[in-house]
């Protein structure tokens, strides 16, 4: 293979890219990975603590997922027609580490469409009721249904016109019972099918619903009769700490992503069976389907991926990692007058900063250090910390040791 720089791909890339997919101000291009650690086109070697937006539990090229990949099964298939083993094998594997009461799954690419399989069900679910409740900094994704519950408004005001911002609520992480009364009541004429949140904000900075009230959310959803929906595409699986929040709270509906790929494109909408039994059943055609929903590949590296995360408990090994290395950026970054905080939990981490945009000129510095990070927050203000769940300990807590020096 010719050997390529950063420079000349990039080059290439911009004859034919959109303008508004790949950027960033710190030019590198991702050429091989291994683990947690990255090389770009010029040689550079990286340790990534980003895993792929932490999509990546056991980081790059996992030599417990390689018999998955070379498995000689099919590689795709039609999903909503005919079944697949490895889809088969997924869904018993899922179910097997998941709460029983969610005993109904459907499969499908991203986390957006898992989220919009969500809506679609509580749509369904109840019947006469149009509305729905998220939080303030939520981050839903980008289809256009899962968009008007997404709070962030930079990415909502071109297509304005095309959203239900009339039908979604956004209320504080944290607020008063009364102020979820005032948006119920807000909705009346419509009426409240579900409320939605994550129980850590990534994209909005790694904020921390506590368990507490989570609780109140969850007794408020059921004197309301209100669908409860976790979105835990970021957090699920062990990023957090725990394989989901919803064997502490229960909820009606969640959703996963990210982490259950173990880098392919997959997701899940997991729920009750008296609400998953509001679909309509398929008798030859789905009334939400999608080409590669149930992806055998993906169910095959997905099965593999659960499999590790439960042996190795990595969930276990996120949640004691996370508590060192949440102790070391404190100690490291306590005297610097420009953090405001630190805080996430399990390897679901943020570095808040008191001024916007410093989380997206900390991560350019890091990238000239060979750290892969990446800012978070409604203002760029946050620098998120989302390694593999397998990174080596002692990997981690020197590119800890790099940030704060970088930081200072």
């Amino acid at each position: 293979m010719t050997h390529r720089s950063n420079k000349d791909v990039l080059q290439q890339l911009a004859q034919h890219e959109a303008i508004c997919t790949t950027g960033g101000a710190f030019p590198l291009v991702l050429a091989h990975a291994q683990g947690s650690r990255l090389w770009d086109c010029d040689g550079r070697e990286y340790v990534d603590l980003c895993a792929g937006f932490g999509s990546l539990p056991l980081g790059h090229n996992s030599d417990a997922l390689r018999s998955a990949y070379a498995d000689d099964g099919i590689s795709t298939g039609m999903g909503d027609i005919y079944a697949s083993v490895a889809k088969a094998e997924l869904l018993s594997a899922l179910h097997k580490i998941m709460p029983a009461y969610l005993c109904r799954s459907a499969l499908a690419l991203s986390g957006s469409q898992a989220v919009e399989m969500a809506i679609k069900t509580a749509l369904l679910y109840h019947r006469h009721r149009r509305g729905f409740i998220a939080l303030h900094d939520s981050y839903h994704g980008l289809d256009l249904g899962a968009l008007s519950l997404t709070a962030m408004a930079k990415f909502k005001q071109p297509f304005h016109a095309w959203l239900y911002t009339d039908k979604v609520e956004h209320v504080p992480l944290g607020c008063r019972l009364a102020e979820l009364e005032q948006a119920v009541q807000r909705q009346r004429h419509i009426g409240t099918a579900a409320l939605i949140l994550e129980p850590v904000q990534g994209r909005g900075g790694m904020q921390v619903c506590s368990d507490a009230w989570l609780l109140q959310v969850h007794d408020f959803c059921r004197q309301h009769d209100i669908l409860l929906i976790f979105d835990e595409i970021f957090t699920g699986l062990g990023r957090t700490g725990n394989l989901t929040k919803a064997f502490k709270i229960e909820c009606d509906l969640l959703c996963l992503g990210k982490a259950l790929g173990g880098g392919m494109p997959l997701s899940a909408l997991l729920g009750r069976e008296e609400v998953m039994q509001a679909w309509p059943r398929n008798e030859g055609e789905a009334l939400h389907t999608g080409t590669f929903f149930g992806h055998p590949l993906s169910c095959r590296v997905a099965t593999a991926t659960l499999a590790r995360l439960v042996d190795d408990d990595l969930a276990n090994r996120a949640q004691q990692l996370g508590h060192t290395a949440g102790v070391r950026l404190q100690a490291l970054l306590d005297t610097r007058s420009e953090v405001q905080a630190v805080r996430g939990t399990g390897l679901m981490l943020a570095i808040v900063f008191r001024r916007a945009q410093q989380g997206v000129r900390l991560a350019n510095r890091l990238a000239a250090q060979g750290i892969i990070a990446i800012p978070a927050g409604t203002q760029g203000e946050c620098l998120s910390i989302t390694p593999a769940l397998n990174i080596p300990a002692d990997m981690l807590l020197q590119a800890l040791a790099t940030l704060g020096e970088v930081c200072g």
